[in-house]
């Protein structure tokens, strides 16, 4: 053999060359092979045999439906209500405790109590909430139809209670009314004062508003230019 490596021609070294290391080199990548085979597992060999010819990637694990899926593909199946239902307005719970008592909201109401909730004014349970409205006592008739010479002259005496100045109203029925006028009641010397005041006047009846009225006793005077008897309103 070494006859042939060491001849002098070139295509002879060249020849032999190739055969002895072509065979080498099919025997080492057969034995390679082999040794290859022997480490897979069973599974995997029978899976690399069974693929055809060109087929060198196995085939992916198909993955199992989502439950995101399977539940909208649930909900196709089943029949869906078209119909409108209206939600229920939540009640408001009321409990009796001791003596039969409402229990509204997180107020309890007692027997025989009164319950007020956003009130601003009048009066609950016979306490007055706010201002209370003016009180006017009982109308008395101190003189009827004094002639001064020319005119009629009719006073009226009225007791004014109230918390806050108000605006007094008064209204007198009768004919050939010459005018209205009021008049706090004190002594003689200090003489009378003057009140600011609106008017209105129509057939056979006057109407007087007075501003800024405070708690005492006021005279209405009517002068007219008949003897006549007077109808007294105020409020």
């Amino acid at each position: 053999m070494w006859a042939y490596f060491s001849s002098d021609r070139f295509q002879v070294r060249d020849v032999v060359a190739f055969l002895v290391f072509g065979f080498v080199g099919v025997g080492l990548i057969e034995a390679l092979r082999l040794t290859i085979h022997r480490e897979q597992p069973p599974q995997s060999r029978e899976a690399v045999e069974g693929q055809g010819p060109g087929t060198n990637t196995p085939k992916k694990p198909e993955a199992p439906p989502s439950s995101a899926g399977s539940q909208s593909q649930q909900d196709d199946k089943q029949p869906h209500d078209t119909t409108n239902k209206k939600k229920a307005k939540p009640k408001v719970a009321q409990n009796t405790q001791g003596n039969n008592s409402p229990n509204i909201g997180s107020v309890t109401q007692g027997s025989g109590s009164a319950l007020s909730v956003g009130q601003q004014g009048g009066v609950t349970a016979g306490t007055y909430i706010g201002s209370p409205p003016p009180q006017f006592s009982a109308l008395s008739k101190i003189s009827e139809n004094v002639s001064d010479g020319s005119l009629y002259e009719t006073k009226f005496r009225v007791q004014v209670v109230t918390s806050q100045p108000i605006t007094f109203h008064v209204k007198v029925t009768a004919q050939q009314i010459e005018d209205v006028r009021i008049d706090n009641e004190r002594p003689p010397e200090q003489g009378g004062m003057s009140f600011q005041s609106t008017s209105q006047t129509g057939n056979g009846w006057m109407q007087n508003s007075y501003l800024n009225i405070e708690s005492g006793a006021y005279f209405i005077i009517i002068r007219t230019h008949l003897p006549q008897e007077i109808q007294l309103a105020y409020w």
